[in-house]
């Protein structure tokens, strides 16, 4: 994945970079929250790299519900998930501020889960949007593997 990105594109470097560190501060769990948090500008990076994909397509102002239908038309065809991944967005909100619309926070409402999701799933929405590659290759006789 990483060959294929060019060093001029600069949200995409910032995404992966993210996930990297995310991935090293996985390893200690007393680093677990900052390992979430690194998922979460990951995750703003690769919507942007979506809305600029969706622009060059011709819509000019995309918004989370556009880049969702995009990203199921890729890995959900025939499924409508929603907004591009608006569940990960409040955690990130609820994370981020202590005091927001959602609520007041002594410490992040966060899950073992939400690394584990988020990350598999950023894994492979980089892997496409660089690459134009998912892991649902199709064999030469149809059977996906």
């Amino acid at each position: 994945m990483l060959q294929q990105t060019k060093m001029n594109e600069w949200v995409a470097i910032r995404g992966l970079g993210a996930l990297l560190r995310a991935d090293m501060l996985w390893q200690h769990r007393e680093f677990s929250e900052s390992s979430i948090m690194a998922l979460h500008v990951a995750i703003e990076a690769s919507f942007q790299i979506v809305r600029e994909k969706l622009r060059a397509i011709g819509n000019p102002d995309p918004s989370a519900h556009n880049a969702g239908a995009y990203l199921d038309s890729v890995f959900n065809p025939g499924l409508v998930t929603g907004p591009y991944f608006l569940d990960y967005c409040e955690d990130r909100i609820k994370s981020s501020h202590p005091s927001s619309r959602f609520g007041v926070f002594p410490f992040p409402p966060l899950a073992a889960d939400d690394y584990y999701d988020l990350y598999h799933d950023l894994y492979e929405v980089f892997l496409y949007l660089l690459t134009g590659e998912t892991w649902l290759t199709i064999k030469g006789d149809g059977n996906k593997i």
